[in-house]
């Protein structure tokens, strides 16, 4: 069995959230391991469950309302093989993940004597779900560009990357799910055509999600800033619906492959976008030293700390000359 995998744990009154978790995990290339959908019939589930987690480069633990209502769960099991697990591992690589699917603590097991799981930095999903989802595809993937376990026989490239995300996504899809789908539909042709006109490498949508990679960083500034013109277009068009999107973005080495982009400027540019207000860009200073103020508004917003990266980021708005 290969160390790829990502197994998770979790309650069965979670399967919704558990499955929209595994579809962005796949869509950026994450390979996941669910019991319903890796074990056969006839196969001695525990042996299977307890070897995936074993051999599985990440753990994580989804913690809910319903996982704190249960008497009884073989995800408390499940748990208990992974600490085992974490015992063994190196303390400076993060492994088991704790994910809040609900406003609940963390269960205080111990890890060792002076650690327990409420020592792990955990994702809170039901406060976030795009920055968490965010924080875990980012811990993942910057593991995959140090071990190189990931894409192998991939070369990492210095790339612009940029992510545009339509802010307040998931109560859309829950007042207005019709109307944000033709949105988006609309938008997701707009994406392309824009890409073919600024002859940007790579551009892939999740959802309410954008992705574009440029070798060319101005080219890639100028994509962005378009297809967020062209979003808010869309939406001034109808009166009975208001959305808007944000952005961010990062220049940094990256792996593309035909599964997903990843590498820090990918996750870099994710946190930044969901630092931005609406219709708004922020970059890190790297992409800057490679602008020309003649077209451009840049201006220094500050810097912030982002999880994952030991240095403060430089953060700066973009915005295109009136």
């Amino acid at each position: 069995m290969n160390m790829s995998h990502v197994f998770i744990s979790y309650v069965r009154e979670n399967a919704a959230d558990v499955d929209r978790l595994r579809t962005e995990m796949v869509s950026r290339g994450i390979r996941v391991w669910v019991d319903r959908e890796q074990i056969v019939p006839g196969e001695r589930w525990k042996i299977a469950i307890r070897q995936a987690i074993e051999n599985g480069a990440f753990f994580i633990a989804c913690f809910s309302n319903a996982y704190a209502d249960r008497s009884r769960t073989y995800m408390n099991e499940e748990i208990l093989i992974a600490i085992e697990q974490l015992r063994l591992r190196p303390f400076d690589r993060s492994w088991f993940i704790p994910v809040l699917l609900s406003d609940v603590p963390v269960p205080d097991l111990p890890i060792r004597p002076s650690e327990t799981l409420r020592d792990l930095q955990n994702v809170r999903l039901y406060d976030d779900w795009n920055g968490g989802i965010a924080e875990i595809v980012g811990a993942i993937t910057l593991r995959r560009e140090r071990t190189g376990n990931v894409v192998l026989g991939t070369a990492l490239v210095e790339k612009f990357v940029a992510l545009i995300d339509v802010v307040g996504y998931t109560s859309l899809v829950a007042t207005n799910p019709e109307k944000l789908a033709k949105v988006l539909a609309t938008f997701t042709e707009t994406t392309q055509h824009a890409a073919e006109i600024f002859r940007i490498d790579t551009v892939r949508t999740f959802s309410d999600i954008v992705l574009i990679v440029s070798g060319v960083v101005p080219a890639g500034i100028y994509c962005t800033l378009d297809m967020m013109r062209r979003f808010a277009a869309l939406t001034s068009q109808r009166s009975d619906f208001a959305a808007a999107v944000r952005a961010g973005g990062s220049f940094g080495p990256i792996v593309v492959h035909k599964n997903g982009v990843f590498g820090s400027a990918v996750e870099e540019a994710a946190q930044l976008a969901f630092r931005a207000l609406p219709q708004q860009l922020l970059v890190a200073e790297p992409v800057t030293r490679q602008l020309s103020e003649k077209r451009l508004v840049i201006r220094p917003v500050g810097d912030v700390n982002t999880r994952g990266f030991k240095k403060p980021v430089k953060l700066f708005e973009v915005k295109e000359n009136q």
